[in-house]
């Protein structure tokens, strides 16, 4: 029986739905580049004036250290129970482990953060910084000189990184995670434009750079290329010792 995730028409409808949000953001911010400096200055008044609330600490202190102790678990319940775990289960624990190294941790706070080199809000000369405003869509290149950069926010990329469960999950199951993740990862997106760590639009955009990374780990997934890379288990171990001992 086929699972419901794995059929054609709802992968079909998820993404139809990832390129809609997807256009609709480049549309919003092609149109209105300032939107960005608009919203934070209606938070900003001689300083981010909710930046020290503590809610906003608390969430910005935490969620780095949540997401490598999350990865962390996710590693070591692969490696202790490879061979209790269900099929459905190792698939997610998996494919949630890549979410969080290679986009969350690698692509994010790598390639992405340092091609756009985007100066953050509290970095601007609007609010009393000493650099240039950078609109969302125009990736500034390479800067070695700057260590912090704005585009995309790690911190509300790890928040919606929840939506890993959602990939290979009922429909019913799947919108909930879908839920949690969009939740999470604007409220923690919320704390770091309140303190002038982000604009909205690095919010928004890494959640449509997880979004879209979930959905292409999934189609290498039913395509074949990553199923293999589960381990062989004790038995299969065995076996292969008896093979080599005779």
């Amino acid at each position: 029986m086929k699972h419901v995730w794995n059929s054609p028409r709802a992968r079909h409808r998820e993404m139809r739905a990832f390129a809609l949000c997807l256009a609709l953001c480049l549309a919003l911010f092609a149109a209105w580049p300032t939107l960005d400096l608009n919203l934070s200055r209606a938070l900003y008044a001689g300083q981010f004036i909710h930046a020290d609330r503590a809610w906003v600490r608390a969430l910005y202190e935490a969620v780095p250290w949540l997401t490598r102790g999350l990865a962390l678990y996710l590693l070591l319940r692969l490696l202790a129970g490879r061979w209790r775990l269900s099929r459905p289960v190792w698939r997610r624990l998996w494919v949630s482990l890549l979410l969080l190294v290679l986009v969350v941790g690698a692509l994010v706070h790598g390639p992405v953060k340092q091609f756009w080199s985007r100066p953050r809000p509290v970095q601007v000369l609007e609010f009393g910084g000493s650099e240039a405003y950078s609109p969302p869509l125009a990736p500034a290149g390479l800067n070695p000189e700057r260590k912090r950069y704005s585009f995309v926010s790690g911190h509300a990329a790890s928040g919606f990184a929840l939506l890993a469960p959602a990939l290979f999950a009922a429909p019913a199951r799947r919108r909930w995670w879908g839920r949690a993740a969009l939740g999470l990862g604007l409220l923690i997106g919320l704390g770091r434009i309140l303190q002038g760590g982000h604009f909205l639009s690095d919010v928004l955009f890494a959640g449509l750079l997880v979004w879209g990374s979930a959905l292409l780990i999934r189609q290498l997934w039913l395509l074949g290329g990553l199923r293999r890379v589960r381990a062989p288990g004790p038995r299969a171990w065995i076996q292969s010792l008896k093979k080599k001992a005779v």
